[in-house]
């Protein structure tokens, strides 16, 4: 079985979107859907997506339809499932339960079970009876790794999530940070089954890219160009950081890892500074329970204080001429605070 820090995706992983950047800054309904995806609620997405009624929009028509057709149509039943075969059957139920939770929040303990039973039947038809000593999803880990299938399956908030790929390679990196110089070990994925419930909430328009396990670094291999600043910074140290902040605070909130890692990224942003700063902003949401948007939400707060020496706007959305120097500092001094703050509630 995996050992995975259990916040892993939704502080250890990062976001891309799966657009053109420019396409993005204009697409004010794709932004807002992607909002929603990533807080793990899209019960109020198609009534959004009805409303806007952009016929002459080929972007927004063309989410609704893809909307429509993962979200709207007929529901997997239990025997479709069990019938599908081994991995076909589990991403499957996978499938069923997001879009059954992504669509009613409140019923979320229901649809858990039902992925259980759904699980449980699939491993009795193909490997028989399972130990009365496992959990459903131990038993689902066991079984997935004496097969050699790549996986990652953990219980993500709001939902549990899965993972499964076919191959991977190992690199090593060198990465400064603010405060030192670490070695990070890098697992590139590649040849995705299935690739968790926030690529499949935003219609793959934004999508987890990668995680920390056991101390090194999972990354999905397409979703980054390797010799680019957005590898360099919004991936290794982001990622880094959040290797760093666990050795020294194991027990630092969901939230408070991604702040910091978040405020790493604008410490050493240049070319990318303004595109990760207005990502930063699109999804921002003061929503405790989604630890992106929240750290999003702090961290486009506090940069704007620092700026301009008042509280952020409601519904703020764009950032007018930005210095580089001068938000890379911010950020440094920001995240230098931050980590005072902890040693000495750590003293």
């Amino acid at each position: 079985m995996k050992t995975v820090y259990t916040f892993m995706n939704f502080v250890a992983a990062s976001f891309i979107l799966m657009m053109p950047h420019t396409a993005m800054a204009s697409d004010s309904l794709a932004s807002r859907y992607i909002a929603l995806a990533i807080q793990g609620d899209l019960s109020s997405a198609s009534s959004m997506l009805q409303e806007e009624n952009a016929g002459a929009e080929p972007t927004a028509v063309t989410l609704r339809e893809k909307f429509d057709q993962r979200f709207l149509s007929p529901k997997a039943t239990d025997a479709e499932i069990t019938a599908s075969g081994f991995l076909d059957g589990i991403t499957l139920a996978y499938e069923e339960y997001w879009k059954s939770s992504l669509l009613d929040g409140s019923s979320r303990g229901g649809h858990l079970a039902t992925l259980e039973s759904r699980l449980s039947a699939i491993l009795r038809r193909f490997y028989g009876t399972r130990s009365n000593e496992d959990s459903v999803f131990d038993g689902l880990h066991r079984v997935l790794a004496s097969r050699g299938t790549h996986f990652l399956e953990s219980p993500d908030f709001p939902l549990r999530d899965l993972f499964l790929w076919q191959s991977e390679e190992l690199a090593t990196y060198t990465v400064q940070l603010t405060d030192k110089r670490l070695v990070l070990k890098i697992h590139f994925m590649d040849d995705f089954l299935l690739q968790g419930w926030k690529d499949y909430a935003s219609l793959g328009l934004a999508t987890t890219t990668g995680w920390v396990e056991d101390g090194e670094l999972y990354c999905i291999a397409w979703a980054y160009d390797t010799h680019s600043e957005n590898f360099e910074v919004s991936y290794l140290k982001h990622e880094g950081r959040h290797l760093l902040d666990l050795e020294r605070y194991p027990n630092m909130e969901s939230t408070e890892l991604e702040y910091r890692a978040k405020l790493t990224e604008l410490a050493f942003a240049d070319r990318s500074l303004k595109r990760v700063l207005d990502d930063f902003t699109a999804k921002a949401a003061h929503n405790p329970d989604s630890p992106h948007a929240m750290a999003n939400w702090r961290v486009v707060r506090d940069v704007h204080w620092a700026l301009y020496g008042e509280e952020l706007p409601e519904n703020f959305v764009q950032w007018g001429y930005l210095d580089t120097g001068k938000i890379n500092r911010l950020a440094r001094e920001l995240l230098a605070l931050n980590s005072l703050t902890h040693q000495s509630v750590d003293s």
